[in-house]
């Protein structure tokens, strides 16, 4: 997992966006700690996910049927 982040993280610079549709607690939720819910966008009970926005690039990672 470290390794996918350190591919992705490095084009998204100081001002970026980072959105999740999981239920962590604050403005900086530390995603090693277990997720205790989210709000799904598909038929699946666990479909949760991490949007990063810069002014230059979207990227959505989604995680399906994580149960």
């Amino acid at each position: 997992m470290e390794e996918d982040a350190q591919a992705i993280l490095p084009r998204f610079p100081e001002g970026s966006r980072f959105l999740t549709d999981t239920r962590h607690g604050g403005d900086h939720p530390d995603f090693y700690e277990r997720v205790t819910g989210c709000r799904p966008m598909t038929r699946y009970a666990w479909d949760f996910g991490l949007v990063a926005v810069s002014r230059a690039e979207v990227v959505l990672i989604r995680s399906f049927d994580a149960s």
